[in-house]
């Protein structure tokens, strides 16, 4: 069975962020979240996520399945051929991915936007780690997790409720993603919601 380019992309996503931190490894909840930060940021200016994932309500806030299956290496879900793929460029650990490849990451996979949009969320991803904001706690903050989420995930790990996207669009006070216009953020909700 052939990887399909939607699946070596994801994994070029999560190889891109764990090159940019020290010692080129990165928490699993953190590429999560950093993931989602890009996803959010090109859904709301271009109408359309990076990952192309599929989006839940998780215990540490909102998750792309793909993504997790891949951090977790998660063999009831991946072909062998994934996961050959997946160890030609990452470490899978307990708790971190660590980047094992000496290339960059591989820039064919990623449009000018997607690029845009992995360099934005690093960017807030690297804001918030240095002033030690938990980033899992911050990814709450734009849905109405206490009363729509929290209250119906118990504490294991595993358990998901599908995630509104609808709500990727709330713009909360300090947005990162504020700075894109109104007129375009409304445009792309139509067009997330249309289809």
């Amino acid at each position: 069975m052939a990887v399909s380019i939607d699946f070596k992309k994801k994994v070029q996503m999560i190889d891109f962020f764990a090159k940019q931190v020290r010692r080129k490894e990165i928490g699993k909840i953190d590429v999560l979240k950093a993931v989602f930060f890009a996803d959010r940021y090109h859904i709301l200016k271009y109408g359309r996520s990076v990952s192309g994932d599929t989006y839940y309500a998780m215990k540490h806030g909102p998750v792309a399945s793909g993504i997790k299956n891949i951090c977790n290496l998660d063999s009831a879900r991946l072909s062998k051929e994934e996961i050959a793929y997946v160890k030609q460029f990452l470490d899978i650990k307990t708790n971190s991915v660590h980047s094992v490849s000496n290339q960059d990451y591989d820039a064919k996979f990623f449009s000018e936007t997607d690029v845009e949009a992995l360099n934005k969320s690093l960017n807030l991803f690297l804001s918030l780690k240095r002033d030690k904001i938990d980033v899992a706690e911050y990814s709450h903050r734009f849905f109405d997790w206490g009363k729509k989420y929290a209250p119906f995930l118990p504490q294991n790990e595993n358990n998901r409720i599908d995630l509104d996207v609808d709500e990727f669009f709330n713009i909360v006070k300090d947005d990162y993603c504020a700075e894109i216009p109104q007129d375009v953020r409304d445009l792309n909700r139509e067009m997330i919601n249309f289809c």
